[in-house]
């Protein structure tokens, strides 16, 4: 820099302008603050290059991306139908923009709408062109409820734009994940746009700077539609890290590991709902399977079809197939000592009067069409009663047993060796004394052993402490018989299994093609008495059924599902699904999600918490499972 020269004053000293910039300089320097010089946010954030290509950007080296804009949206939406792009796709950046419609703008529009659609169905109406009437009829009913609904303020209107931004290493899988994505919204009739010539706008738009510059693809929603961009709801929510995995996350992939014992759940129950082929006993047979594997639980099996025998015997558990004319191993009149809450110890014969009441009035309704009178109820009591005293037992504990140790067939015990139980031919030879419950006695003679419908008139001979039993119906045929049985043997579920056996912290009853059950009052009250009495003994119930239909339509039904704080909702028919959204109040969103679902595809509802899941199978459980 060359000095320069300026007039002066005598006297005064030539000052040179290069030395005092230096002296400026120095001072500044000397006053720099070292905590300036780090890198701000938006320099990590920054790529090395951007190189605006026709139809995708180059950011540096290994990123491509590409930008995508949703023209065409599908008729209908459900929650998280979207994110099935990010389950599949991976690195994948999605950008909602929204924002609200005028609601004076949107009622005058409406109106002006409506009123054009009533002048074309009047128009057509006139002249005799029926085939347009329906439809227009449909059109004017939907634009009339959404002006409704925001008239009223319980709905508004929003405009949305979806920008999708695919994310590569390379552009060869840059155009892989570009053709997957177009196939993907292709299925469900949507349509996403590549930005060509637009690139570098719509990564503008799709960065998180609410600075939108693609205008033109902007879509109205009710906030009903806009709702269903958001996901199903927390991944996490359903996993507990005492769990048994049941599968994965249907959006996030994570593993699901359900705990329904949780302390933190009111009710441990499990209802499992879906038509046929939608994966239920698969789901139940990996539930009950992986509970015993890795929480030593307990489980008993009423199993309709015979489909979990194979799984049964893998598992070292025992399978007791039920036979018509073969004894069961089960006595309806076996009975034990309960402990009541005061701590005494007692044998309950009333209770036993209970169950024997409920069996009978299943069998005359059945057999009947009738219910129990009232003179048949007192000698029923009575009959029961005098059953027990024959062979000695009373309400008293000690009155169970004959003597102090002693032989029982080919073993030596030093305990209290029981009494052999009465069996149902003693109670129908007391009852047929009676002289009101002749009929009654009379039908009571084709329950006998030797007798079609005899095989629970014999003692008992299971073991409670089994790990796991399989009651296998399968053999019985006829509908009547399959009631009877049922209804016995979940009777001795619940006082024996349930109330006896104690090697065990956690037990499951698990009854599949529940509904069979409930199309009959007696067992359908059952049911329902069985959900309330295993929930206090810390027992849990797990029912699956083909038919929601037959849970939502009958009180007991409907307290069963009540009863159950955990619901695996699969596929469903179109006859069933509103029911089943309305009883569990869940989003109508889920609906196509339900009708849609494939094979092991679930909502899993916890107690008012909802999330999709996908039920796994190991390929070494198959062959184990028998799937």
């Amino acid at each position: 820099m060359l000095n320069q020269k300026v007039k002066r004053k005598k006297g005064e000293k030539k000052i040179s302008i290069s030395k005092t910039k230096k002296k400026e300089l120095k001072k500044e320097k000397e006053k720099e603050n070292i905590f300036e010089k780090v890198p701000e946010l938006i320099e990590l954030l920054i790529p090395d290059c951007i190189d605006e290509k026709r139809d995708y950007i180059v950011l540096g080296d290994d990123k491509y991306t590409r930008s995508f804009v949703i023209s065409t949206y599908p008729s209908k939406t459900y929650l998280g139908w979207l994110d099935r792009i990010f389950n599949m796709l991976g690195d994948v950046t999605l950008s909602i923009i929204n924002r609200p419609a005028n609601d004076d703008s949107v009622i005058r529009q409406l109106n002006k709408k409506v009123t054009i659609l009533e002048s074309e169905r009047q128009t057509y109406e006139n002249k005799g062109n029926i085939d347009l009437i329906h439809p227009l009829e449909k059109m004017i009913y939907d634009y009339d409820q959404i002006r409704r609904q925001v008239q009223t303020s319980n709905d508004k209107l929003f405009f949305i734009t979806i920008l999708l931004r695919i994310n590569a290493r390379n552009l060869e899988e840059l155009d892989v994940k570009s053709n997957l994505l177009k196939n993907e919204f292709s299925k469900i009739s949507a349509k996403a746009r590549c930005l060509n010539f637009r690139q570098l706008d719509g990564l503008k738009s799709n960065l998180p700077f609410n600075a939108l510059n693609i205008f033109d693809y902007e879509r109205n929603v009710t906030s009903d539609g806009l709702a269903t961009m958001f996901p199903i709801a927390n991944s996490n929510t359903e996993s507990s890290p005492n769990g048994v995995p049941i599968g994965r996350n249907y959006f996030t992939g994570l593993p699901v590991y359900l705990d329904t014992f949780d302390k933190n759940l009111t009710n441990p129950h499990i209802v499992i709902l879906g038509i046929t082929g939608a994966g239920k006993s698969v789901t139940m047979d990996t539930l009950s399977s992986r509970s015993l594997v890795t929480n030593n639980t307990q489980s008993a099996i009423l199993d309709i079809e015979g489909e979990y025998k194979k799984r049964t015997e893998n598992l070292g558990g025992r399978v007791i197939s039920i036979k018509q004319g073969v004894d069961a191993g089960i006595n309806i009149f076996d009975i034990d000592i309960e402990k009541e809450e005061n701590g005494v110890e007692k044998i309950n014969i009333l209770n036993k009067v209970a169950e024997i009441r409920a069996i009978l009035s299943g069998i005359m309704k059945n057999y009947m069409d009738r219910p129990l009178n009232a003179k048949e109820l007192v000698d029923i009591e009575e009959s029961v009663i005098e059953t027990y005293k024959e062979k000695g037992i009373t309400s008293h504990r000690d009155s169970l047993y004959e003597k102090e140790g002693g032989k029982v067939g080919n073993k030596l015990t030093l305990g209290k060796i029981k009494k052999k139980m009465p069996t149902l031919s003693d109670f129908q030879r007391i009852l047929a004394s009676k002289k009101n419950s002749k009929e009654l006695a009379d039908i009571l003679t084709g329950f006998l052993r030797g007798k079609s419908l005899g095989m629970f008139d014999c003692q008992s001979n299971i073991n409670i402490n089994d790990i796991c039993i399989d009651f296998d119906l399968s053999n019985i045929t006829d509908e009547v018989t399959k009631f009877y049985a049922s209804l016995v043997i979940t009777t001795w579920i619940t006082e024996k299994y349930m109330r006896r056996s104690n090697l065990y912290d956690e037990k499951s009853i698990y009854i599949d093609e529940a509904w069979t059950m409930l199309k009959y009052e007696e067992t359908a009250n059952f049911i329902e008495q069985l959900a309330r009495r295993a929930r206090k003994r810390g027992v849990r119930l797990v029912l699956a059924s083909q038919m929601a239909e037959e849970f939502t339509a009958s009180p007991q039904g409907r307290a069963s599902l009540n009863s159950c704080g955990t619901a695996i909702i699969m596929k469903q028919s179109p006859a069933s699904v509103d029911k089943v959204i309305e009883f569990f109040k869940l989003s109508k969103g889920t609906r196509e999600f339900l009708l849609q679902a494939k094979k092991g595809e679930a909502v899993l509802y916890m107690e008012g918490k909802v999330s999709a899941i996908v039920i796994e199978v190991l390929e070494k459980e198959k062959e184990m499972l028998k799937v």
